[in-house]
């Protein structure tokens, strides 16, 4: 077969069915490297610095995704996470998007997170955190051990240490969507009664 990943990227593939094959735990993919904090700083949309230690996510569970503006799944992550975050109103949580883009120039970047930001109304803050090529991106996050997918999201805790990461997004077409929203509203909840 062929993959073809929008007009950028085209990939031939060949598969031999595999009736013991199971798909692997998303949870169990991506590695926080240590139990220490988590801490970054990098420009939003308008080119200011927004950095995790600032005064407006302290004390707050954060949902920090790990994706593009390019990247379709991980629009319907964002969908969910905004869908939570508006029937919910959990005032300690805090949603960060953490761009990694097609665009190595800054200039261009911001303006395609400024139109997305509008597009999808988005109300939290999204930030450029880089080119695009995971090896590149992974040096942006060096406390995880690896970045296998857009969207990777990371649950981190109050004191800024990532509880669990999620890596990719099964989306509202596939049988495990449902799943994985009940298992979002419980992850937040368990990281919220913890300690």
């Amino acid at each position: 077969g062929t993959f073809r990943s929008g007009k950028h990227h085209t990939a031939s593939w060949e598969a031999v069915k595999d009736d013991k094959a199971t798909l692997a735990n998303p949870y169990t993919l991506t590695k926080a490297k240590n139990a220490g904090p988590i801490n970054f700083s990098f420009p939003n949309h308008e080119d200011q610095q927004i950095s995790l230690s600032d005064a407006e996510f302290q004390g707050k569970i954060k949902l920090i995704q790990i994706m593009g503006t390019w990247c379709p799944n991980c629009m319907d992550e964002l969908q969910m996470i905004q869908e939570y975050m508006d029937k919910e109103k959990p005032a300690d949580v805090a949603v960060i998007s953490l761009a990694f883009e097609r665009y190595k120039e800054k200039e261009k970047a911001l303006q395609v997170l400024k139109t997305y930001k509008e597009k999808t109304k988005m109300n939290h803050e999204i930030l450029w955190g880089g080119y695009y090529d995971k090896k590149e991106a992974l040096k942006q996050i060096p406390q995880l051990d690896t970045l296998i997918s857009y969207p990777t999201l990371l649950y981190v805790d109050k004191d800024n240490v990532i509880r669990k990461i999620y890596t990719g997004f099964s989306g509202p077409a596939t049988p495990a969507y449902e799943k994985q929203k009940s298992e979002f509203k419980a992850t937040i909840n368990a990281i919220r009664n913890s300690k």
